[in-house]
């Protein structure tokens, strides 16, 4: 299946604001004190095993792709910032 992409101006012209330093510093508050407890507990206690995949709109409403599963999106994004401890761009 192929993904549209969806175009949102303000959101675009906003990213294209946003220093890789404003990136970073948001992303580690979300994670340090935000939702760190949240976060680190989803993060640590998902053995992958795909059971909630069925109770995901995403992944129902995609045909079932796996890369809409829950476990796919917590890896496409929490996991990676975690792992880049924040230094991520725009795009990713």
């Amino acid at each position: 299946m192929q993904r549209k992409t969806v175009s949102d101006p303000g959101f675009d012209e906003t990213v294209k604001k946003l220093t890789p330093e404003k990136i970073t510093e948001t992303i580690n508050y979300v994670l340090e004190k935000e939702a760190a407890a949240r976060l680190k507990a989803y993060v640590e206690t998902c053995i992958h095993c795909g059971l909630c995949n069925e109770a995901c709109h995403f992944y129902v409403s995609y045909d079932r792709d796996p890369s809409y599963a829950p476990v796919a999106k917590v890896r496409q994004t929490i996991w990676d910032m975690m792992k880049k401890k924040g230094n991520v761009d725009a795009r990713h």
